[in-house]
């Protein structure tokens, strides 16, 4: 084969404007990719953060059942309850007097 230098550098600028369009495509793609990425991650905290939420309320809601059922205890029961307070300050005194 008979290449005329005209010939290779028309080569030549082919493989170097095929790199530049590689390299274009290459950071569309990574630019493609990361907004990708980070709108996955953005849903997956969303997700993360309604369940969280979640949870709080039904913590709460749960905290605040059983104070009303210790609040009706004590009214119930006073002379107990004061009994009990009693013991465990008592105990917790001793245990800390201790050390």
């Amino acid at each position: 084969m008979d290449f005329k230098k005209h010939d290779l550098d028309t080569i030549a600028a082919d493989i170097n404007a095929l790199k530049r369009d590689l390299a274009k495509a290459l950071d569309r793609f990574k630019d493609t990719a990361l907004d990708s990425a980070v709108e996955q991650a953005q849903c997956v905290a969303d997700e993360i953060g309604d369940e969280v939420h979640g949870l709080y309320k039904d913590f709460a809601k749960r905290g605040q059942k059983t104070a009303k059922t210790f609040g009706k205890r004590i009214e119930n029961q006073p002379v107990t309850s004061l009994l009990i307070a009693f013991s465990v300050g008592y105990v917790m005194s001793k245990l800390m007097s201790s050390r």
